[in-house]
């Protein structure tokens, strides 16, 4: 294998971006990623209302969520997911965390009809675990193309309707240990406060988090000149890192607002 990648120049992306970004809402988010140089998955809301399933139309797993969209297009994304971010070098990405491209599904393709059927059937059938295993794998790295998503408006959580293709989402789900977490919350699980407890739980344990190397980032960004002088002082800060690798960190430091004056 390694004669096979011998002089193989390195995977470039041409229509996609080179970087993965995740976004947030706050900046104190980012602070902490960036001294712990690592992501922290949580427990989200999906709704699967289209597989018909029998009394789930939502459920909630662990994941944390990427997008691959090029930097001059990030303003539709920011919009609904925050104006803080992380972008990760794809190729580092993929080749040495799992992580996967959302499998985009038309809910009214054949495709569709015919997992909702094998679903529906493995979910109560005791003798199919591993086709049961098999479909809600694959149910985790789904999503139709358009659908419902839960937003919070003034300070309010509220039904929108999104076009999740536009995301370009690549997803990272990890590896639960069961006696440990629930992989799937469900039916009266789906309180907020339970969701925000065992989220909190999977923050405690490393082997849970994505872990990078700081060489690794391509851009640190935030909203606003004010908040890149706050995280510049606050990497200064960090015991962490030596100087090299805080300049390396404030280096990649940009600003949406510089940004959007070339949208």
């Amino acid at each position: 294998m390694d004669e096979l990648n011998n002089g193989i120049k390195k995977l470039e992306f041409k229509q996609s971006a080179n970087t993965l970004f995740k976004f947030m809402k706050k900046l104190e988010y980012l602070k902490e990623i960036i001294e712990n140089s690592a992501i922290s998955p949580r427990y989200n809301i999906e709704i699967i209302d289209y597989l018909d399933l029998k009394n789930i139309i939502e459920i909630a797993y662990p994941m944390s969520c990427f997008c691959d969209i090029n930097l001059t297009k990030l303003h539709m994304h920011t919009e609904h997911y925050g104006n803080y971010g992380i972008g990760l070098k794809k190729q580092y990405v993929y080749e040495n965390i799992d992580v996967e491209p959302i499998h985009y599904v038309n809910i009214n393709s054949n495709e569709i009809k015919d997992f909702k059927t094998a679903l529906n059937s493995a979910l109560y059938d005791k003798n199919s675990e591993k086709l049961k295993n098999y479909l809600t794998t694959s149910l985790i790295f789904m999503k139709p193309i358009e659908g419902k998503m839960y937003v919070t408006e003034n300070d309010e959580k509220v039904l929108k309707k999104f076009c999740f293709h536009d995301e370009k989402e690549w997803r990272y789900i990890p590896p639960i240990n069961t006696g440990e977490l629930p992989m799937f919350l469900v039916g009266e699980n789906l309180t907020e406060s339970y969701i925000n407890t065992c989220s909190s739980v999977l923050k405690t344990k490393e082997k849970y988090c994505i872990k990078f190397p700081i060489n690794e980032i391509s851009y640190l960004i935030v909203d606003t000149e004010k908040d890149s002088i706050d995280l510049s002082k606050f990497i200064c800060a960090l015991k962490k890192y030596n100087k090299e690798e805080k300049m390396l960190l404030i280096s990649k430091i940009i600003i949406l607002k510089d940004l959007e004056r070339d949208w």
